[in-house]
């Protein structure tokens, strides 16, 4: 009798824990970098994440007609470093978590003052 308690209890604990799993696996685990930049009409910017010294491309968007932007892309599972570039000049954050990241500047002080 206690063995198909026992039994019982665990089977209700895995489908439990499969559920949860299965769950937390469709939530969106992501995390997006909008803003605007002053004057930056169809601009280019680029998302980019250093891995081993060099800097890989992950994703880009155009900038609409009046500089505004959004990328979303997967979190990272431990803290990183990404950057967004807009021609030659970038701008660097760390990613910890789910996140939101609210970026604005200017066209000419893109990498200096954001």
């Amino acid at each position: 009798m206690y063995y198909q308690r026992f039994i019982k209890n665990i089977s209700k604990f895995i489908v439990a824990t499969s559920l949860i799993g299965i769950a937390a696996s469709c939530s969106d685990n992501s995390f997006t970098i909008s803003g605007e930049i002053e004057n930056a009409s169809d601009k280019s910017i680029v998302l980019e994440r250093g891995i081993n010294g060099r800097w890989l491309a992950l994703d880009s968007t155009r900038t609409s007609d009046n500089g505004e932007f959004s990328i979303n892309f997967e979190a990272p599972s431990a803290p990183e470093i990404y950057r967004i570039r807009l021609d030659e000049n970038v701008i660097y954050f760390p990613i910890d978590s789910i996140e939101t990241i609210n970026l604005t500047s200017s066209l000419t002080e893109f990498g200096k003052n954001y």
